[in-house]
């Protein structure tokens, strides 16, 4: 077991390695919902979740704002100096320096909002929300997403994460306990950033304060926020909308469940993006070109193998697993996860992209036009649909809004990336999702009826398994089939072994 601890540590930079922990908490990230979100839909019910969503949207701002693009910032600088310590720890202290002053402005803005604009139930979680902001002041995740070490992150975030199952089911029992659930989720969070402060064990220096530069760092980290800004534009603003063209938390509460799965794909799949990030911004420094390239074909090639099914099989079952799943009283939510569903795919790639060209080759500001352009496209369509079509409204927004960005991610980096390449990669996936949900559908019409919902989406989902499996491996999946390679011939070794 000290052995293979060892080989961890000396492999934290492997992407192999990386991912494979990173993949660990992303399931976890699945699991979770798979066991908490059932138990919320019902216990809080959709009136109280809209209202949850509204204040969380808004909150979202000022940790948009407290994080000033530090994050990606960090990354890249952590990445682009990670062989020299002190310049290392340098730029940390700056870093973090800076994101405390502006998270302190933010905490006092973010009281005065609260007392002015908010009053009863959602008061109370807007200032327990407020434990969000003061996390991104504490926050030194950056700094080890920069290392590449992202053991650590995911080990932590997988302590915490347990700790957060737990305590839903311990306090949350009623819509009065919704402050309660907001003090579990911004609680965790602070705890988590908490922990993360103490994991350094050596690796950087005391701070130098006549060495620092602070106000230094808000000019190089201003132009990653304008993106970051860009995208909640339309993410959280179409939250922030809905609730507040239409006054109604129900219409509120069926989006956010809805968004909720199209963002558990998005977030398993885009989980590759950070990991690549930081180490296309060391090779890029490096000017490893070739390998930059090979890499970034690798994670396109991944999210599709891995976010195609997904998004396929959402749609084929969402009839039967939204009932067991949320309960009685969301059917509106199936029809609108058809639309949301593809956003669970089209928005890693577009993550990818951005950190993969425009970020880590400082392309910043090309970014920041494509993400206005997106946010323009969504504000405006909200404000046309949501009036008409509520919630189906804002669901067609915000699709649209990411596809829009795809074409002219394309066209700004096509002198680096061979796209026909990077696409090309989506046909056998593709291919096999499709068959994949036709076979789904089928099987529905042929025993759906003699099977009660829950039956249904258990053999729903391991019929879907066993389909795309079968026909990745039979067309020869250029991703797929050297892993499944590797897999059984890592388990014949341990066996002969033995």
């Amino acid at each position: 077991m000290a052995n293979f601890f060892k080989k961890i540590t000396l492999d934290s930079k492997s992407i192999k390695v990386n991912a494979i922990f990173n993949s660990i908490y992303q399931i976890l990230v699945l699991l979770a919902p798979l066991i908490t979100t059932p138990y919320i839909s019902r216990v809080l019910g959709v009136d109280a979740i809209g209202s949850y969503q509204y204040c969380y949207s808004i909150m979202n701002y000022f940790t948009l704002v407290a994080m000033f693009g530090f994050s990606d910032y960090g990354i890249k600088k952590i990445a682009e100096l990670r062989d020299d310590k002190s310049k290392r720890s340098n730029a940390f202290w700056e870093i973090m320096f800076s994101k405390g002053l502006i998270s302190l402005i933010c905490l006092v803005v973010y009281f005065l909002v609260t007392l002015i604009l908010f009053s009863g139930t959602e008061m109370m979680i807007f200032l327990v929300m407020s434990l969000f902001v003061i996390s991104v002041l504490l926050d030194p995740t950056f700094y080890f997403q920069g290392r590449e070490n992202f053991i650590s992150i995911c080990i932590r975030n997988i302590i915490v994460r347990l700790f957060t199952i737990a305590m839903i089911f311990v306090v949350v029992h009623s819509p009065d306990d919704v402050v309660l659930y907001a003090l579990v989720l911004a609680g965790s969070n602070l705890l988590s950033a908490i922990i993360m402060f103490f994991s350094f064990k050596g690796s950087i220096n005391k701070p130098n304060f006549k060495e620092m530069h602070v106000l230094n760092q808000f000019k190089q980290s201003f132009p990653y926020f304008i993106p970051a800004l860009s995208i909640s534009l339309f993410t959280s603003l179409n939250q922030t909308l809905l609730g507040s063209i239409l006054k109604n938390d129900t219409v509120s509460g069926y989006y956010a469940q809805a968004i909720r799965f199209s963002n558990l794909i998005g977030s398993f799949v885009g989980s590759l993006s950070t990991i690549m990030l930081s180490r296309i911004s060391y090779l890029h420094a490096h000017n490893d070109e070739e390998q930059v390239k090979h890499k970034v074909k690798v994670a396109f090639h991944a999210a599709w193998a891995v976010g195609l099914p997904c998004v396929f099989g959402i749609c084929a079952i969402s009839h039967v697993l939204i009932p067991v799943f949320l309960g009685p009283g969301y059917e509106p939510v199936i029809y609108l996860i058809y639309i949301i569903a593809p956003i669970g795919i089209i928005s890693p790639i577009n993550t990818l992209y951005g950190n993969v060209y425009y970020k880590a080759y400082n392309k910043i500001w090309y970014q920041t036009g494509i993400l206005l352009t997106a946010a323009i496209v969504s504000i405006s369509l909200n404000f046309l649909l949501i009036p008409k079509f509520g919630a189906t409204g804002c669901a067609i927004a915000s699709l649209a809004a990411e596809l829009v960005q795809v074409p002219i991610y394309m066209f700004f980096s096509r002198k680096t990336f061979d796209h026909k390449e990077l696409f090309k990669t989506i046909i056998k996936p593709f291919d096999a999702s499709l068959l994949m949900m036709i076979a789904i559908f089928v099987l529905d019409n042929i025993i759906g009826k003699l099977l009660s919902n829950t039956l249904a989406v258990i053999i729903y989902i391991l019929v879907g398994i066993i389909v795309y499996g079968c026909f990745i491996l039979l067309f020869k999946d250029d991703f797929v089939v050297p892993l499944v390679k590797k897999g059984f011939i890592k388990i014949k070794t341990k066996i002969f072994k033995k």
